[in-house]
């Protein structure tokens, strides 16, 4: 009775969830909302069993499959390993006893976890596919043998942390709309919205929502490429701080030392190429590289 006790008091007094009750206890949950929702006069004094431990959770290899899940989660498809494979190496290698349909339960319910797990972790990415921050970042170059100022403008997906760039010699109009046609001609489309901040090619005059006045040639810019502009508000960086992360990124990255090109063409033949690349990368918040997390987004397009 007092193992009963102890649920009620855990459900009623320190607002524990039949979950979190399940956990500390051992009991099933299903045990456990049975007990913590009886009324006193019909506990009796049967003292309740606890949760058997199955010959997996006895020997403690079941962390040690754990591990190897999270390993497939990053290999190929034919290289995971099966739950008959799993349960082969265990008996082989750890002399374990159990049987093969114990462990291919038990694999069966951590994979769904992981899986529950890895959707958070995507939720956690929590901007929209297809949406883009547009901004500048300056870079030292050689050209021809001589020092110059590369206007480099960045496109930058928040979403899967892709990015296209464009070199030009200065940040006028003219070359500001040459550089994110040539960006969106290199992404397949254009993106659905585009979220900048001050940019003096595109916005004319600053302030909220009518006030704000942006470039004509720039409005019919969009209004081609049928791409929604989005300002970014007065002191919220976090607004275009993913963009603002990457223009540093590519400085580190690329730009450091100087390199060295020929002309314009070869700078950006080199920004396309070195940003493609980039995207084997893993993602620094879920385990699968942007080049995947990019079809998200290239699904999202504007074409």
């Amino acid at each position: 009775m007092s193992q009963i006790n102890d649920i009620k008091n855990m459900y009623e007094n320190e607002r524990l969830s039949f979950e979190e009750i399940s956990k500390k206890t051992g009991l099933n949950w299903r045990t456990v909302k049975k007990y913590a929702l009886m009324k006193p006069e019909h506990i009796n004094r049967k003292q309740i069993r606890p949760k058997r431990q199955t010959a997996l959770e006895a020997s403690g290899l079941n962390q040690l499959i754990d591990d190897w899940l999270i390993e497939d989660q990053k290999v190929p498809r034919k290289q995971v390993r099966t739950a008959r494979r799993i349960h082969l190496e265990l008996v082989k290698s750890y002399n374990f006893t159990g049987s093969y349909r114990s462990t291919a339960d038990y694999i069966k319910k951590k994979k769904i976890q992981l899986q529950i797990t890895k959707i958070k972790k995507y939720e956690h990415l929590s901007s929209p596919p297809g949406q883009a921050q547009l901004d500048y970042g300056t870079y030292i170059v050689v050209m021809n043998g001589k020092y110059i100022k590369a206007h480099v403008l960045i496109l930058s997906f928040k979403q899967s942390n892709c990015a296209v760039a464009y070199a030009m010699p200065s940040e006028n109009v003219e070359s500001f709309l040459h550089a994110l046609q040539m960006m969106f001609i290199q992404l397949g489309g254009a993106p659905t919205h585009i979220w900048i901040d001050n940019l003096a090619a595109a916005v004319i005059q600053i302030g909220k929502g009518s006030n704000r006045k942006y470039q004509e040639d720039f409005l019919k810019f969009s209004q081609f490429y049928r791409f929604s502009i989005n300002p970014c508000n007065a002191y919220s960086g976090h607004e275009k701080g993913h963009v603002e992360s990457k223009v540093k990124y590519i400085r580190n990255r690329f730009f450091v030392p100087e390199p060295s090109f020929s002309n314009w063409d070869d700078l950006n033949n080199y920004l396309e190429k070195v940003l493609f690349e980039d995207r084997k990368r893993e993602h620094y918040e879920v385990n699968v590289s942007h080049e995947n997390l990019w079809d998200n987004d290239a699904t999202e397009l504007l074409p």
